[in-house]
């Protein structure tokens, strides 16, 4: 690692973009889910079930971006509405059988990209960048839940139109 803090905050976003345009490479249309989608249909799945507002809170977006979102999932026939008995305004998000298959084949999908992306690693590699990943994955758990990214700005919701 390099003694520049800079220099590591450059690699940190590079290899932060690097992955996500090859995880999420060719997902968008026919029938395939979005990288914004994708993440809204495995939070719900994860969750089982959630409201628009609370969704927006855990996931840090705009809600009306998530809207966009629920609209394209519900009418792909992944996600429904349902009414929440204390709040009439609020619905309740709820995946529904095909929004179980489809999310299986998105990440069997992401499955099969990561495998590819590391094949040329070898088995010393491969075990040095996943203990690297499970002890960056701690750090920010850990700091989602002591409230740091927060304090650091990492933690509001994104402006609408960018997801």
């Amino acid at each position: 690692m390099s003694d520049r803090p800079e220099e590591f905050a450059h690699l940190v976003m590079r290899v932060s973009g690097e992955l996500h345009t090859a995880l999420h490479r060719g997902q968008a249309g026919s029938g395939r889910l979005g990288r914004p989608a994708f993440g809204l249909l495995g939070y719900l799945h994860a969750s089982c079930g959630s409201t628009l507002s609370r969704a927006a809170e855990d996931l840090h977006m705009a809600k009306s971006q998530l809207s966009i979102n629920v609209e394209k999932l519900v009418e792909m026939g992944c996600v429904e509405r349902e009414p929440v008995e204390d709040d009439r305004r609020a619905a309740a998000l709820r995946v529904t059988e095909r929004g179980d298959r489809v999310l299986a084949e998105a990440y069997a999908e992401v499955r099969s990209r990561v495998e590819r992306l590391f094949s040329p690693l070898d088995g010393n590699q491969l075990a040095a960048v996943r203990d690297a990943f499970e002890l960056l994955a701690g750090i920010l758990e850990e700091g989602r839940q002591t409230g740091l990214d927060e304090a650091d700005g990492l933690g509001e919701p994104q402006a609408e139109g960018r997801a």
